[in-house]
């Protein structure tokens, strides 16, 4: 995933990169603490936390419902990026 623009939308930065060869603008919204919002356009696909032990992701979407934070990751992007695998987009 590589990224190719960043541009300011308001309150909150978005993104856009390609993926499967289809442009993706995503965007991340602080909520409260430590939680962004991840977004794919209008769509909110999971939030992602910075912990002490690095990021954490969890998703939104119906099918992965029950999956609970998954941590571990280094940086938000990789824990963008295993959101987005999980809707399928691969790199």
């Amino acid at each position: 995933m590589g990224l190719e623009t960043d541009t300011n939308n308001g309150d909150r930065k978005v993104y856009s990169v390609i993926v499967n060869k289809e442009v993706l603008d995503f965007s991340y919204k602080k909520t409260v603490n430590d939680f962004y919002a991840f977004r794919i356009g209008n769509i909110l696909i999971g939030t992602i936390s910075n912990t002490p032990s690095g990021w954490a992701a969890i998703s939104h979407m119906p099918q992965e419902n029950g999956m609970g934070l998954v941590y571990g990751f280094k940086t938000r992007l990789s824990a963008s990026e295993y959101l987005l695998k999980l809707q399928g987009y691969q790199q």
